[in-house]
């Protein structure tokens, strides 16, 4: 397959059947250190992140986190998931023993010039210990695809209406 069939069939099955009803909206920040009704919110009062975590007892966490742990079967390097707000990007996010395997190496471990999604391998594996969490990929412009989306951002207008990164990981959903 080609890289974008082998990366349009991850994110079709990833999304597969999960029911993501009773996934949270993120809470305005006078909010994010109460319980919600819904599945409650977290975020650790040693540190200054603005993001939200849906705690472990939101269904929708089990769902994602067995399609994760599906996919670090196959590749122990799966790091989580990534959408960006008003774009394509939605890929599967590895993290391996340094920043230049994957740079032409799939998130399936496939050889291809277009690369993964992929974390920097000096950020920690528990999203919550990075104080900056640093992701790479290749701008595919020809094709669209990767990061290519991110240019948008240059818009003012359109970082307005878009500001948020959600990642899927085995510890909660954060943006």
């Amino acid at each position: 397959l080609m890289t974008m069939d082998i990366i349009s069939e991850m994110n079709d099955d990833f999304f597969d059947g999960l029911d993501r009803t009773g996934l949270v909206e993120y809470l305005s920040p006078a909010v994010l250190d109460k319980a919600t009704l819904s599945y409650g919110s977290y975020r650790p009062p040693s540190t200054d992140h603005e993001f939200v975590t849906v705690q472990t007892n939101n269904p929708f966490f089990a769902q994602f986190k067995n399609k994760l742990l599906q996919y670090q079967e196959k590749n122990p390097d799966i790091y989580g998931w990534m959408q960006v707000e008003g774009t394509n990007i939605s890929y599967a996010c590895v993290k391996g023993e340094d920043n230049d395997y994957y740079l032409d190496h799939t998130a399936t471990r496939e050889f291809n010039v277009h690369g993964a999604i992929f974390a920097d391998f000096r950020c920690e594996d528990a999203l919550v210990e990075n104080k900056n969490l640093i992701f790479y990929g290749h701008n595919s412009a020809y094709i669209g695809h990767m990061f290519h989306q991110l240019t948008r951002f240059l818009d003012k207008s359109f970082f307005e209406e878009h500001k948020y990164v959600t990642i899927y990981s085995f510890s909660g959903v954060y943006k």
